[in-house]
């Protein structure tokens, strides 16, 4: 008896110490996120909340904050949240996508922030799944701890694309897989000056099991502070002045074995670069010319740093510019 009086004690005292969150669903259509009328029951979710978007099109441009958030749910559904220079701070795990043939977006910009502590799934279950992070001042800061942070299609038949483009920024704290699962997909693109993904923690995986693609170019910008792995079906693409950073223990690669070298040990070496006619396998390329490897610093932390150089301007273009100035000249004359 007093077993079962001290088991129930217990029991009492840990179901008081849980914490259970209201979901509050979107009621579909297109509208503005702080608009209780757009949500069933008529208020829009707040801290202690989780919301559940299953379709339709939530707009952010205040602060708002949840315990956790499900975006796209259900077959043929589309949940969509854009922050639109304003921010969204979840302390649980965000679904972008989460159920079989289900989508969900997420799109920041203008500004926007987005700040989680617990993992985001991109892609999730069958499904869809899509990060969007564009403009400067547009960031997502995942701060999940060194453990899984962030996840680009997670789950057999899954495709996650996250897209970084105009000065956006993504830093995740943790493990990263990009196409988890045997049949699972998930590609990441950095697109354009400043456009930036630090990666400060944990396992960074280009295709676990899945297939993985990281492509980088026109001036983005990818750093790891962890580890890499290049998995048999990982792929990572860089182009014209894109560059990627590993950290190399204070003794930077001189050469592209050493960068290499880098990389977790067995990790396929499915490096390409644009060639200016189309992707080629980098060890085509010429170190000086075509690349450059040099030192780099961040956070106490250093790094090699891959750059691929942008093409010279050819003869053939000045030719061209050059006839074309002289034809401009005679006809203002």
């Amino acid at each position: 008896m007093r077993y079962k009086a001290g088991f129930l004690a217990i029991s009492i005292a840990a179901l008081a110490a849980m914490s259970f969150a209201v979901e509050i669903e979107w009621s579909g259509g297109t509208g503005d996120w702080a608009t209780g009328s757009n949500w069933i029951g008529g208020s829009a979710p707040s801290t202690g909340d989780g919301a559940l978007i299953k379709t339709g099109t939530a707009t952010i441009t205040g602060t708002h904050s949840v315990t956790q958030g499900v975006f796209g749910s259900g077959s043929g559904a589309v949940g969509t949240v854009i922050v639109n220079g304003g921010s969204l701070a979840s302390s649980g795990v965000v679904h972008l996508g989460a159920t079989t043939n289900s989508q969900g977006i997420l799109t920041v910009n203008n500004g926007g922030t987005v700040d989680l502590t617990k993992t985001l799934y991109v892609a999730y279950n069958i499904g869809s799944g899509e990060l969007n992070i564009n403009g400067s001042g547009s960031r997502v800061t995942i701060n999940a701890g060194t453990g899984n942070t962030l996840t680009v299609g997670r789950n057999n038949g899954t495709t996650g694309t996250v897209s970084i483009t105009g000065g956006g920024l993504l830093t995740t704290s943790g493990t990263v897989y990009l196409g988890n699962t045997a049949n699972a997909t998930g590609s990441v693109l950095i697109d354009g000056q400043n456009s930036v993904w630090k990666s400060l923690g944990g396992t960074f995986y280009v295709g676990n099991t899945g297939t993985g693609t990281l492509t980088i170019q026109n001036g983005g910008f990818v750093s790891v502070a962890g580890t890499i792995t290049n998995g048999a079906k990982g792929s990572i693409q860089i182009g014209i002045d894109g560059a990627l950073a590993i950290a190399d223990g204070g003794s930077t690669a001189t050469n592209l074995d050493e960068f290499y070298g880098l990389f977790v040990t067995g990790s396929a070496k499915n490096i390409t670069y644009w060639n200016g006619a189309g992707w080629d396998d980098i060890s085509n390329a010429v170190l000086g010319t075509d690349y450059t490897l040099t030192s780099y610093s961040d956070g106490g932390k250093d790094y090699t740093k891959l750059t691929v150089i942008p093409e010279p301007v050819t003869s053939a273009f000045w030719v061209i510019a050059s006839a074309a100035f002289l034809v401009y000249r005679r006809l203002s004359i």
